[in-house]
């Protein structure tokens, strides 16, 4: 028993000590997303955004009566 706690004691330190490395990767592979450079994404694509269509069905079961109703 007193082996396993050293060995995860150890898997944990070698963790904590990967850590900020890991930490920097990841900083330079992520983009920055701000609420403005959202805001500007999105105009960006409105201008090509015309219409929209989908295939909708809303089931509404209602277990106390057992009943379920579909609507599309």
């Amino acid at each position: 028993m007193k082996n396993a706690a050293c060995f995860v004691a150890l898997v944990g330190l070698c963790a904590l000590a990967c850590l900020p490395q890991v930490r920097a990767a990841a900083a330079q592979e992520a983009p920055r997303w701000t609420t403005e450079s959202v805001l500007k994404m999105m105009d960006k694509s409105a201008s090509d955004f015309h219409s929209l269509t989908a295939d909708i069905e809303h089931i509404k079961y209602t277990d106390v009566v057992k009943d379920t109703s579909t609507e599309t």
